[in-house]
C-alpha cells in the first residue's frame, strides 16, 4: 500500500531536484574556497581571451591611427597604457566572478539545507516500518 505523505515527499524532492537544486548538488560537491578558485580561475581565462579579442579588432578597425600614434608617441607608453587595461579589466571581473561564485555557493548550501530536510523526513517514514 503506498503511503500519500511519502509520495508528496518523493514528489517533491524530484522537483527539487530537475528544477533549482540540479546546480546546487553541482556545487555542493566542491568546498566553498575550490568553488571560488574555479569560478575566479574560469574569468581569469575568459576574460583573457575576450580582451585579447577586442584588442585585436580594435587593432584592426583602427590600424590607420595606430600607425599614425605609433610614429608620434613612444612604444613603452603604449605597453605600458595596454597592459595598464588588461590589468583593470581582469580585476575588475575577477572581482565580480568572486563576489557572484560566493553568493552562489551560499545560496546552494541554503537549498542544499533544505533538500537534507526532506531527506531526513523521507529517512525518518521509513524507519518507523
Amino acid at each position: 500500500m503506498l503511503n500519500e505523505d511519502k509520495v508528496r515527499l518523493m514528489s517533491r524532492m524530484a522537483m527539487f531536484e530537475t528544477r533549482e537544486g540540479k546546480e546546487a548538488i553541482k556545487i555542493e560537491k566542491y568546498t566553498k574556497k575550490d568553488y571560488i578558485f574555479i569560478q575566479v580561475i574560469k574569468t581569469w581565462v575568459l576574460s583573457t581571451i575576450g580582451f585579447a579579442l577586442v584588442f585585436l579588432l580594435a587593432l584592426l578597425l583602427c590600424i590607420d591611427f595606430i600607425s599614425v600614434v605609433l610614429s608620434a608617441v613612444n612604444l613603452s607608453v603604449i605597453l605600458i597604457a595596454i597592459v595598464a587595461l588588461y590589468a583593470a579589466c581582469v580585476i575588475l571581473s575577477v572581482m565580480f566572478a568572486r563576489k557572484e561564485a560566493v553568493s552562489r555557493y551560499e545560496e546552494a548550501k541554503r537549498l542544499i539545507k533544505k533538500y537534507r530536510k526532506y531527506v531526513d523526513e523521507l529517512d525518518v517514514m521509513y524507519s518507523d516500518f
